[in-house]
């Protein structure tokens, strides 16, 4: 996706205010139906552009220090810069989501295949990059069975459980329903940057990312050549300050497990 940076802004409702003062005190007390009771209470009941819920990742509740890497593969990524990126992460015995648009695995198959032998996660990025929140539900479902159906050429799927990000991180509550109608969980980011633009700085990006950045956290970045060439110091940044960069998928299981065991 080409993102725009203030897509995740956060509006917190007096609704969630109280809903995290139950899972405080669920904590707290190792309440198992407090913690339920909570999320329940979090859901809104409408969710307007560039708001965040528990339908909706932005982040994930973790204390453990590890973040979740996730690569957009939209119109400006290029072979060079996927190969690049993937040899910085293979240096570092690093998998990460790929978030791939139709046009992606028409246009570079055999690049696609390469992600998920080397064991990385895909995701849904749409077909043709549309902004969701401006198309019909129908355009929405067609473009996600799409890019389903590309995959399935190839004998490649989406990783479980599957993953949906909205290009240009713009939605709202038709579009995570319509998502989730196919099996999709909506996903934004906490931390990205301008790397999608002709002439990004590598190192302003790279310490962008780096200041956003906290356990739990969803990195966005895209295949360019600016990405390519922050990759090497935005890793090995991240791995200094004690990070695991892990895939989506990941980070939720390590999340899962962190509360099973506070709930004990």
């Amino acid at each position: 996706m080409d993102s725009h940076e203030g897509a995740n802004v956060i509006t917190v409702s007096a609704r969630q205010t109280v809903a995290a003062l139950v899972r405080a005190r669920a904590r707290a007390a190792g309440s198992v139906c407090l913690l339920l009771f909570a999320a329940a209470l979090a859901r809104p009941d409408d969710l307007p552009p560039q708001h965040g819920s528990l339908e909706v990742l932005h982040t994930v509740p973790l204390h453990q220090k590890a973040v979740a890497l996730t690569v957009d593969l939209g119109t400006t990524a290029t072979p060079a810069a996927v190969n690049g990126i993937l040899q910085t992460l293979d240096g570092h015995e690093i998998k990460a989501t790929w978030f791939v648009t139709g046009w992606f695995v028409r246009t570079h198959p055999d690049l696609t295949k390469k992600l998920a032998a080397d064991g990385h996660h895909l995701a849904n990025h749409t077909d043709k990059h549309p902004n969701c929140s401006a198309v019909s539900s129908a355009r929405i479902e067609q473009e996600l069975t799409t890019v389903e159906q590309l995959l399935a050429a190839h004998n490649l799927g989406m990783h479980e459980p599957r993953h949906f990000r909205p290009p240009f991180g713009t939605y709202n509550r038709r579009v995570v329903d319509t998502a989730a109608g196919l099996g999709y969980r909506t996903v934004i980011w906490s931390a990205t940057s301008a790397d999608y633009e002709p002439r990004a700085n590598p190192e302003r990006c790279r310490q962008t990312i780096l200041r956003r950045v906290k356990p739990g956290g969803i990195v966005l970045v895209h295949a360019t050549a600016t990405t390519n060439r922050m990759m090497e110091g935005l890793v090995a940044s991240l791995e200094k300050q004690g990070y695991e960069i892990v895939p989506l998928a990941d980070l939720l299981h390590l999340a899962h497990v962190e509360m099973a065991e506070q709930a004990r």
